[in-house]
């Protein structure tokens, strides 16, 4: 004989839970080519002098998603370069704010982290100029300004 599931017997299905009030609503899938026109159009936008446009935008484009490489790069670069011009004027507290900023959204920008070792040494913070001018040397050992970082690690190793 062969076994018969019960045939008047419906399957037993788990009900659907209810959304709970405060549950945050799904994020509508975002085209990448809408994203990649909007940093395209910062990168206009910093090149016409209009940053806290070009900011607001590609913070926009982070927040719908977090990962997109080239407004996280655009920013990064955009921040590296008000540390670098802060640190060639002697702003040294402005050089390192702008350069934290810089390497949190392109932590692999050695010239950032070098530029931000600079000014942190400047303000006598030893310690975390040395760990900044070390991921200099450990992202770029060879690029053109690592034995002037490493003159400078020899300074703060005294």
């Amino acid at each position: 004989a062969t076994a018969v599931p019960d045939a008047g017997v419906a399957p037993r299905v788990a009900p659907d839970a209810a959304p709970t009030p405060d549950a945050a609503p799904p994020r509508p899938a975002v085209d990448p080519a809408v994203l990649d026109k909007q940093v395209a159009e910062a990168s206009t936008l910093f090149k016409k002098r209009k940053t806290a446009e070009a900011i607001a935008l590609l913070k926009k484009v982070l927040a719908l998603d977090a990962n997109h490489a080239a407004a996280k790069k655009t920013l990064g670069t955009h921040y590296f370069k008000l540390s670098r011009k802060a640190l060639d004027r002697g702003k040294y507290k402005g050089a390192v704010n702008n350069g934290r900023i810089a390497v949190r959204y392109v932590p692999e920008l050695a010239d950032a982290w070098m530029a931000l070792g600079f000014a942190l040494e400047q303000l006598k913070q030893k310690d975390e100029a040395r760990t900044a001018l070390q991921k200099y040397l450990q992202l770029c050992p060879k690029c053109r300004w690592s034995n002037f970082v490493k003159q400078s690690l020899a300074r703060l190793n005294k």
